[in-house]
């Protein structure tokens, strides 16, 4: 995957070789992780850019701002605190989810 825009890149490491994916938005991350047979292990890690300045943020403890223009569309910006209008990762992720790509189907 060739990341467009690195303040909404997301990786997840895990699987049996603890391998790095990496993603050009963490909705496309959010879509591919539940096909994964080992999405719910503990050694599952997910990381999102933060998107004000690129550093990594734990995907699952960063707050999410609607309303961006992200590479895939899924619209949503990391940040390390909560900011008014942020939603939390499971919020994020339901939304996410909801959100059909067209070239998912």
């Amino acid at each position: 995957m060739v990341i467009s825009d690195k303040h909404f890149a997301a990786q997840v490491r895990g699987g049996a070789k603890n391998k790095v994916y990496l993603f050009d938005d963490i909705g496309c991350a959010v879509h591919w992780l539940p096909n994964q047979s080992w999405e719910k292990e503990k050694s599952t890690k997910i990381w999102v850019a933060d998107y004000h300045n690129g550093n990594w943020l734990n995907a699952r403890t960063a707050y999410y701002i609607p309303g961006q223009t992200t590479p895939m569309d899924f619209g949503f910006g990391a940040v390390r605190d909560s900011e008014e209008g942020s939603v939390n990762f499971e919020i994020a992720k339901a939304q996410m989810l909801a959100k059909k790509r067209h070239h998912l189907h």
